[in-house]
């Protein structure tokens, strides 16, 4: 097995106690301590003797007498330990630790001591570990990653480890589908297995997730499971959704739990009669909708005589008499003592000066060593051999897209597209004369290529409408096209287009040297048709064991010139393969001399010349390609484009206003703002600032002014390769004073809208951006090899930001971390759904972590970790994990589509989108009240806490978020903080942004009414002030410095 760098185990003799240190990448370096007498999901077991309960918390083992007392912490430490179980003889205990890096079953002496490692695995997640009756075997839950990798199902099967060879074996398969589309729900299969003393039995849970989208949640239900038959049956059982099952010592008992009314119970069934009752109705919420990282339901145990149930909710460990249901509360205070490093952070600083492209797009190389590339709207021709770039034409409008090389070098074909529409346009690859449109009527075009003659153009085609009606929705690795969408011929020299056929979803329309087929590459591969639409044929494709469309970006085939090689590209890694002679070739990674790897640093557009010799790729702005200059070796190009940066001169006073600053708790009853060019200069009271002379002043008295509110987890709705900013993600924003923004998760064009924000050419917020998130397909096997694709973030995207998106084990994703800490990178972090993983976020010291904990309420044992960790927590209640989702509750009531200012800035239909069949849940169903309620506790105990609107409704759905934290508690100034002061910190801008003070940036929004009155006021928008530029807050029309009116909107135009 690989070897794992993680932790080194120390053994304290004189306590017994282990202790688990990390080594380089985790360097621990300050001291977390701190007591607690109440715990967040505790799973415990009772020694057979029943003078003890050994129990975890946050990701650390103690014991504590069965009456309760001071608990003696038995496994300390960094890794994550967790559901620790008794033998029957009571002489070891078995455990969940990632000491080895991942998940693997651990057993030790119940004082913590002589800890091994069973299973040692390295890719597998793993939960609910049982001994078997002869103390020989563990059983496990033995989950297959995420389904998001390519080469695993995401689903939960049920193995057992023989303990003195550590050989492992299945024994239940996952029975129950495949895995759910929402990253967030369970794995699929059997959970929590109980084993009986005959050595025969077993009892686990068998469950089936919540079906993406759908009214109807996780089922659950109950399995007896024989060892001699291999064979099972399902118990009847009185309760919705049974789980967790267990049978008393004394077989006369079966305890489980099941869901009541939002909330799980234990019910009672004597086995003898069948006779079933509530032992308790209402304990904690069950993990059935979230990840299940350790189980539905914490373990509980039964005291030796049968008589009690010890179990853990509401934050305490009760005892629970089986005849009479009496509840008693077993006391207990541990003490948390860990050591660990500092949370990443690194302050920043606006960048000032021009504006340098990030992103190229869509390349096209000559045969000669020329590449041609679209970025700003606008295409550039670089010189492979010196770099040398230039323009292609000189007008602003359209914009220009996907340009095509000519077979014989002298002319481009791109396509283009604006407010009215897009052309395909033809023009001389000197540069020496204006483009000529070749297209009739506008419409979408895009994927021009040449035939090898160079009489013909091939291209994609879609009536205008059909294109305008699709969403814009956030992340989209592949840009989006209407059904309708043609694949269709032109000549050179333009006219009226011949149709081939009809896409069907495929793209890159191409021909080889033969122009007997047209080559499309499409999801079930590289296919191709006769010029006349006919003989569809499947050549070639990657296969890919994962279903999910939404990771590992876009697949993409093309075949060269020659006809003798592919280029592929798929989960971020481009192939060159033979071409196949044969049809349906699947490409076997097992056969290595079948594929060259040229690429697995996230290449994005990739391009072959017209002969087919050479190819290219780009990530970010560097071009590597091959040419007849270079010997056919590949050389790396960067490219440095640059545009002016957006700059606001003159001054402003703001006169009269309350201006709630954000500098600790100041408040300005009455303030003079002053405003030069785009920073606060100055701000007091009224008459006792300096006001320059001559200056405009604008009298707002009455009006209320806050800092310009910052999402750091907005999903920026855009369209990738035919960029528009003028859309509703950058009016709608900037409208409901949004200034600054980070998406956690998108792809890479949104570092071309941040970068063409920056120009000022459209009113928006600026933008930051993780890019695409490194996850599980990425498949990190080291530290070496993280700093590598880290480095590909810093170095080609220049971004401060990086997303680890389940990336896989413990190991891997503090690999990724460490990669950041040394390049000065804030990573931030989501777990899908997955409590455990968020706490070891906190642990490993993070920059952040995205989304909610699952597991709520979250008590003091949590809420302490978290605050001291100060890794930023970015709830995004609106999506709150763990339970039914508030957002369709949230659309309900705001009737969003009755709001006129989102009608103005949104170009599709909202009743449509936010009205039409919205999934209602009970309040039972929902967790967001006690999510918001952990979040106010947090924060008020010291911790981070940011504003995150999750892309729900652009620029709108922010304020509901503050709406849900003051549901839960929070006071509207603190909700302002979040919205605004630490949102910057979060971003390492609290010098430049998040605050009214002077040298800081001007962002602000001025309210019609006091936001401290009531945090729904947020919405009462007179202007917003971005950069020092003011905006009338109803239309985005520009007020100072100069007065204009936004341009018409496109979909204003079609109404």
């Amino acid at each position: 097995m690989k070897k794992l760098v993680l932790i080194l185990t120390m053994l304290f003799v004189s306590s017994g106690m282990v202790s688990s240190q990390s080594v380089p990448g985790l360097q621990a370096i300050r001291q977390i301590e701190y007591t607690v007498d109440e715990g967040t999901w505790i799973s415990l077991d009772v020694s057979p003797d029943g003078q003890s309960i050994v129990f975890e918390l946050v990701g650390d083992l103690y014991i504590l007498p069965l009456q309760g007392g001071v608990a003696k912490p038995i496994a300390t430490g960094l890794a994550f330990q967790s559901q620790p179980r008794y033998s029957s003889d009571g002489k070891r205990i078995t455990y969940i630790s990632d000491e080895s890096g991942a998940d693997n079953i651990w057993i030790a002496n119940p004082d913590g001591s002589n800890g091994q490692n069973i299973s040692k695995l390295n890719n597998r997640f793993m939960l609910s570990p049982e001994w078997s009756a002869d103390n020989k075997t563990i059983f496990v839950t033995v989950v297959d990653g995420r389904g998001m990798s390519g080469t695993n199902k995401g689903e939960a099967e049920l193995w057992s480890f023989d303990i003195a060879t550590g050989e492992g074996s299945r024994v239940v398969a996952n029975a129950n589908g495949p895995a759910a589309m929402l990253i967030s729900s369970p794995a699929p299969g059997p959970y929590g297995v109980h084993a009986l003393p005959d050595g025969q039995t077993l009892y686990y849970t068998s469950l089936r997730p919540r079906a993406y989208g759908m009214r109807l949640g996780a089922v659950s239900f109950i399995m007896k499971h024989d060892l001699i038959s291999n064979t099972g049956d399902r118990i009847s059982l009185g309760g919705t959704n049974p789980m967790k099952p267990m049978i008393s010592p004394d077989s006369k008992w079966l305890v489980y739990g099941a869901e009541n009314r939002g909330l799980a119970g234990l019910k009672c069934r004597e086995l003898s009669t069948g006779n079933e009752y509530w032992l308790i109705e209402k304990t904690q919420r069950s993990e059935l909708e979230a990840r299940a990282s350790r189980d539905l339901l914490p373990n509980y145990d039964y005291t030796p005589d049968s008589k009690f149930i010890i179990a853990a909710f509401g934050g305490k460990i009760h005892k629970l008499n089986l005849a009479t249901k009496e509840d008693t509360i077993i006391p207990f205070s541990a003490k948390v003592s860990m050591q660990m490093p500092e949370r990443i952070h690194v302050q920043k600083q606006i960048a000032e000066g021009a504006v340098e492209a990030r992103i190229l797009e869509q390349l096209s190389i000559s045969d000669d060593g020329r590449a041609a590339v679209s970025t700003f709207g606008r295409i550039y021709l670089i010189d492979l051999a010196t770099g040398k770039t230039e323009r292609l034409t000189n007008s602003l409008s359209p914009r220009e897209f996907m340009p095509a090389w000519s077979p014989d070098g002298k002319w481009i074909v791109f396509a283009s597209w604006s407010s009215q529409g897009g052309h395909l346009w033809k023009v001389s690859s000197k540069g020496d004369s204006a483009p000529v449109r070749i297209t009739e009527l506008p419409a979408l075009w895009m994927d021009p290529s040449w035939s090898p003659d160079g009489t013909m153009i091939l291209a994609l085609h879609a009536p205008l409408g059909s294109m305008r009606s699709l969403p814009e929705i956030p992340a989209q690795q592949d840009m989006m096209r209407p059904p309708d969408t043609e694949i269709v011929k032109i000549a050179a020299q333009g006219g009226s287009y011949t149709v081939i056929a009809r896409a069907n979803n495929a793209r890159y329309p191409h021909f080889t040297n033969k122009m007997d087929r047209v080559y499309l590459s499409a999801m079930e591969g590289l296919i191709s048709v006769k010029p006349d639409g006919s003989d569809k044929k499947n050549h070639f494709q990657i296969p890919s064991a994962s279903t999910n469309p939404f990771i590992g970006g876009p697949r993409t085939y093309k075949i060269s010139g020659d006809g003798a090689h592919i280029l592929a590209l798929q989960y971020d890694k481009l192939y060159k393969v033979p071409a196949p002679t044969e049809e349906n070739y699947k490409l076997d990674f097992a056969v290595k001399s079948s594929f060259e790897l040229v690429s697995e640093w996230l290449p994005r557009t990739f391009t072959w010349s017209a002969s087919g010799k050479h190819f290219g790729w780009i990530v970010g702005n560097t071009i590597f390609a091959t040419s007849q200059k270079t010997n056919g070796i590949i050389k790396k190009t960067s490219v440095k484009i640059e545009l002016p940066r957006e700059r606001t001169m003159g001054t402003l006073v703001l006169r009269g206003a309350k201006a709630i600053t954000m500098k600790g708790d100041e408040i300005i009853d009455k303030a003079d703002i002053v405003i030069t060019n785009n920073r606060i200069t100055a701000i007091g009271n009224q008459g006792e600032v300096k006001i320059p002379v001559g200056v405009k002043i604008l009298d707002i008295t009455g009006k209320v002014v806050v800092p310009g509110f910052i999402d750091v987890h907005a999903h920026w709705s855009t369209r990738p390769e035919l960029w528009e900013p003028e859309s509703t993600s950058s009016y709608s924003n900037l409208a409901f004073g949004i200034t600054t923004l980070r998406d956690p998760q998108s792809n890479p064009d949104l570092f071309g809208y941040a970068d063409w924000a920056s120009t000022g050419e459209v009113p928006s917020p600026r933008i930051f951006s993780t890019g695409p998130a490194i996850g599980e397909s990425h498949n990190i096997q080291s530290l070496e090899e993280a700093r590598k694709i880290v480095h590909i973030y810093h170095d080609n995207y220049k971004t401060s930001y990086l997303k680890i998106y389940l990336p896989g084990t413990r190991q891997q994703r503090q690999w990724l971390v460490q990669a950041c800490r040394e390049l000065n990178m804030m990573p931030t972090t989501e777990a899908g759904g997955d409590a455990k993983e968020v706490i070891t976020h906190f642990l490993d010291g993070s920059a952040g972590n995205e989304h909610t904990l699952s597991t709520q309420p979250m008590y003091q044992d949590l809420i302490q970790l978290f605050s001291k960790a100060g890794t930023t927590y970015t709830p995004t209640l609106l999506v709150a994990f763990g339970a039914a989702l508030p957002i369709y509750r949230v659309l309900a009531e705001e009737r969003p589509y009755d709001n006129p200012k989102i009608q103005y800035f949104f170009s599709e239909d909202l009743f449509l989108s936010s009205a039409k069949r919205i999934l209602w849940f009970a309040d039972e169903d929902m967790n967001y009240k006690e999510a918001a309620s952990g979040t106010n506790a947090m924060l008020k105990a010291g911790g981070r806490v940011a504003l995150g609107g999750h892309g729900e409704m652009q620029g709108l759905s922010n304020h509901w978020e503050m709406k849900l934290m003051n549901d839960g508690g929070m006071l509207p100034h603190d909700i302002l903080k979040v919205a605004t002061r630490f949102g910057a910190e979060t971003l390492g801008l609290e010098k430049e942004l998040g605050s009214l003070e002077v040298s800081k940036l001007a962002d602000l929004v001025i309210l019609d009414k006091d936001p401290l009155e009531n945090i729904r006021n947020t919405t009462t928008i007179k202007y917003v002030m971005k950069n020092g530029k003011l905006y009338d807050g109803d239309n985005l029309d520009e007020v100072w410095p100069e007065e204009k009116r936004l341009p018409e909107m496109w979909w204003h135009l079609k109404k």
